[in-house]
């Protein structure tokens, strides 16, 4: 009976710890801010309809990592403009603003953070799936080296606009007036 405990123990250690890793990988690639951000279309005139994709070793962790990518996106880069369909200008084009603020986005952009609150996924369920392999010196291509995978989300502009307004993290629109 020992002996069957024990070994339950050492399976869920390793597989906790297995895990744990894949986690920090997955917490490297966000700080990395790896990614790549196409304009799909917009409903109304508040939430943008973004396809992200995100890169990564582990295609499962990509998907979640597109979420916090989409609003990275929105709030430091901006959204390019599609057919039709207007760009938008970063949230805080101020570099000097981000790193002042730089505990107040660790934690917004932290897993389970408050950037959920503005993002969701519109494809339920499927993502497009691309394998990056890398190349030998001998020309042949070797495994997969990463993920490229491409998500489409849905951002509340206006909503994040208002979180970081209240948060002190942007002024508002109305301020300069």
């Amino acid at each position: 009976m020992k002996k069957i405990f024990l070994l339950i123990a050492s399976l869920l250690f390793v597989t906790t710890t297995f895990a744990d890793n894949k986690k920090k990988q997955a917490d490297a690639a966000t700080e990395a801010w790896e990614y790549e951000i196409e304009t799909v279309g917009k409903t109304g005139s508040t939430d943008y309809v973004l396809k992200v994709w995100s890169y990564s070793k582990d295609s499962m962790i990509a998907e979640e990592q597109s979420k916090k990518n989409a609003v990275h996106a929105v709030v430091f880069k901006g959204v390019p403009s599609a057919d039709r369909i207007p760009g938008l200008k970063a949230l805080v084009s101020d570099p000097v603003a981000e790193e002042a603020n730089a505990d107040f986005f660790r934690e917004f952009f932290a897993d389970g953070g408050d950037y959920m609150k503005f993002v969701t996924r519109t494809n339920s369920g499927f993502a497009e799936v691309v394998k990056l392999a890398k190349v030998k010196k001998s020309g042949k291509e070797s495994e997969p080296k990463k993920f490229k995978i491409g998500l489409t989300v849905r951002v509340n502009v206006p909503a994040l606009r208002k979180h970081l307004e209240q948060k002190g993290v942007i002024r508002s629109l109305s301020s300069g007036f």
